[in-house]
């Protein structure tokens, strides 16, 4: 149980990247990989886009999201442990 919820973290954290990464470049968002990533990032950044806004043109949701992941997952493995 534990390593399945240590792989779904992974996940997450690895979509979470390749959106940050993807940032950086210009790409095409239509493209069919880029649009898994987007969809599945979108519903974790979009509430924290909402709430705050980019600090000096830099977006932080990833960051916030990063950070409350973090807490989840840490509170879940007590649980587990």
């Amino acid at each position: 149980m534990i390593e399945t919820l240590n792989l779904l973290f992974d996940i997450i954290n690895f979509f979470l990247i390749s959106r940050i990464i993807l940032s950086w470049f210009p790409h095409n968002r239509f493209h069919p990989v880029i649009k898994i990533i987007y969809n599945f990032t979108d519903p974790l950044l979009t509430p924290f886009r909402n709430m705050i806004n980019p600090i000096g043109g830099i977006d932080i949701s990833p960051l916030i999201v990063f950070f409350i992941l973090r807490l989840i997952r840490d509170y879940l493995m007590n649980i587990l442990i």
